[in-house]
């Protein structure tokens, strides 16, 4: 009968946790298609639970976590006592949850709402809290590398309190170690923490644990008598090792001289504390406030206002480019008699190659398939982060933002058709193998380098294995949305009217001799310097996109970010400008390469600084950990050097026709 119950239960908090993670959908995408523009705001992620006096309270587990490991494990593939059927208990995760590697599972802890416990102990099936010496060794791997065990209560996931999360285990340094509010709590603590070398390391076999809640009074429905009820909003743990009742020795990994076996006693405790100062709707700040992103606002606002120094500066050079320089040359241009027109040998500038400033680019459909390519990648972007900083996609939508990522990708597919289609009327050649090219590009590159990566997963035993099921979705979203969308968007450019050059492009003439170019203005030189601009604007809220992910906290500072990405577009189309300019001046027509390579030195400087990142602050303790690390961070790069490749172009291009929309023609 007990058992029943409990099945009961645990059934009706799956509910609850799937019944919350369609709402957020549903308002993701009502957001997304009505569009309705409003000042930020936060949503909760679920409809408020409540709880009376006594009432049954049910964690669920996640995967364990490490910042050395990397590779996520289930929390039962440690040997510990989980309830019967699993898996079939198991909550239902969306596709984000799946390709993080989060799995959800049920637990044998139980509180009673405001009902305090002390040392009970789990209760264990029949000698599964007895471990061999292999279930020993995988402990004593998993707390060497730094593994953390996380929980959910309420979708509210556990934290330590002033907890630590150790760049090695082995360094013993203060400044080696992250002093936080973080999440989860370590499965044990290593031997090699301590200076004492006689020290041995132990499990962590006894967690107590704070619920925080708040109340609030509620009218019976049918009269007028008012009860009290009960809402989660703060869970916290501080884990500790007994050898038995809570008492004595830590439990440690190793067998005493003569043993096979070590019994192990898993026990909790629970308290309450009330806590008016924190609503429902605000119970996320403290896991927010603790990132390492939302720790100092003001350091924030002391980097983007350096930021805007650098964009002011470039506005100045682009400034005394157009008002001075260019006023200058259409002066000089337009207003030339009929001896100066006589007298070209005279001419110089970017006026002289007006006939072949338009000639198609070398692999004119491998071009536009990268500009088509970028321009998804943009319009994803843009569109999570408006909804990331409009509130709709938070931290308590597990997996929201991922999964809305994925879906917007495959929506902003038609862009990608579109764009290229427009990219090959311009450049007089319609072919349908560019876009297919386009439609298989980027994801085929993805979805390759997540295919290896989910291999060594599924061989390590990880929870980010994708089953099978995953593997078709995906395939399906790509195949019969996205490419369709690609071919869609294409076929609609292939109606519309090419966009005119000022100048007619001189294809089927001898190209003009390009004149010995500054050394600036060479491969190396253009892939390397000018992408350092754009990126010095963004590096900082890079780090701290980066050590979020890494170091298992929290990003949520999206209205930065939009700053950020705002002041980034504008220095690339600043820089570009400029680059482009000079190019011209120094009469070389070879604009269209130049101008999507120059700004996507940002991805360049984005992998080097992961690599920096890896080697000084990290500590990976395995070659498929190091896999995952660069395979993410490849990417990464890859995306920025997409976008901000495609920015480039689009105001290069703008830039060249209105400047040569200005000049009479000869």
């Amino acid at each position: 009968r007990s058992k029943l119950q409990f099945l009961y239960f645990i059934e009706g908090q799956k509910k609850n946790f799937s019944d919350t993670k369609m709402k957020n959908t549903v308002m993701v995408l009502a957001a997304a298609c009505c569009l309705q523009m409003g000042s930020g705001f936060y949503i909760p992620g679920q409809t408020q639970v409540t709880y009376k006096e006594g009432e049954l309270m049910a964690p669920f587990v996640n995967s364990m976590t490490s910042t050395d490991g990397i590779i996520p494990y289930s929390w039962y593939d440690v040997k510990v006592c989980a309830p019967r059927d699993t898996e079939e208990l198991a909550v239902h995760e969306n596709m984000g949850m799946l390709l993080r590697g989060d799995k959800v599972l049920p637990s044998l802890y139980m509180f009673k709402m405001k009902q305090e416990a002390s040392c009970v102990k789990v209760p264990c099936k029949d000698g599964e809290n007895v471990l061999t010496k292999e279930d020993l060794g995988k402990f004593k791997d998993r707390i060497e590398k730094g593994y953390r065990m996380n929980m959910i209560l309420d979708n509210l996931p556990v934290i330590t309190t002033k907890g630590m999360w150790t760049v090695n285990c082995r360094r013993v340094r203060n400044e080696n170690r992250l002093i936080t509010d973080i999440r989860g709590f370590a499965l044990g603590e290593c031997a090699e923490r301590h200076l004492n070398e006689t020290e041995r390391t132990h499990i962590f076999n006894h967690l107590d644990f704070t619920i925080i809640y708040n109340s609030k009074e509620v009218k019976v429905k049918g009269s007028e008598e008012k009860v009290m009820e009960y809402f989660v909003v703060g869970f916290k743990v501080t884990p500790k090792s007994y050898t038995r009742n809570c008492k004595g020795e830590p439990t440690t990994v190793e067998l005493e001289p003569g043993q096979t076996t070590k019994e192990i006693e898993w026990t909790y405790s629970v308290s309450f504390h009330e806590d008016k100062s924190i609503e429902w709707a605000t119970r996320w700040d403290e896991y927010l406030n603790s990132s390492i992103a939302d720790s100092n606002p003001t350091t924030h606002w002391i980097r983007i206002i350096q930021s805007l120094v650098i964009l002011l500066c470039l506005t100045c050079v682009v400034g005394i480019i157009l008002t001075r320089a260019l006023r200058l040359d259409l002066t000089r241009y337009n207003n030339r008699d009929a001896d100066e027109i006589n007298s070209m040998h005279q001419e110089y500038g970017w006026k002289m190659v007006e006939a072949d400033v338009f000639r198609n680019p070398p692999h004119p459909q491998f071009f536009a398939s990268l500009i088509g390519t970028g321009s998804q990648l943009m319009g994803m972007g843009m569109a999570v982060t408006i909804l990331s900083t409009l509130g709709f996609l938070n931290p308590s939508y597990r997996g929201g933002f991922l999964t809305v990522a994925i879906f917007l990708f495959v929506v902003m597919a038609f862009i990608n058709g579109y764009v290229t289609g427009h990219m090959q009327l311009m450049f007089r050649a319609r072919k349908w193998k560019t876009i297919i090219l386009s439609a298989f590009i980027y994801p085929g590159v993805v979805f390759t380098v997540w295919g290896i990566s989910s291999i060594f997963f599924a061989q390590s035993g990880s929870s980010k294995a994708a089953p099978l099921s995953t593997v078709l979705v995906l395939m399906a979203l790509w195949f019969g949305v996205s490419v369709p969308l690609v071919l869609l968007g294409a076929a609609m450019a292939y109606k519309q009217e090419p966009i005119s050059y000022p100048r007619k492009p001189s294809d089927d003439l001898l190209a003009r001799q390009i004149p010995p170019q500054h050394f600036i203005f060479t491969t190396l030189p253009m892939l390397l310097v000018p992408g350092l601009i754009p990126y010095a604007a963004a590096h900082f809220e890079i780090a701290l996109i980066i050590r979020s992910i890494w170091q298992g906290q929290v990003y949520y500072v999206f209205g930065f970010l939009t700053l950020v990405i705002l002041e980034v577009i504008v220095t690339i189309a600043e820089t570009v400008i400029v680059y482009t300019y000079y190019k011209l001046v120094a009469e070389d027509y070879r604009w269209w390469w130049p101008s999507f390579l120059v700004p996507s030195g940002m991805g360049t400087y984005f992998f080097i600084y992961s690599i920096i990142y890896f080697n000084t602050i990290l500590s990976v303790q395995s070659t498929l950990g190091t896999w995952i690390f660069f395979a993410f961070t490849f990417n990464t790069a890859l995306v920025l050097v997409l976008v901000s490749g495609t920015i480039g172009f689009f105001s290069a291009f703008i830039f060249v026709k209105i400047i040569y929309s200005s000049i009479k023609a000869d």
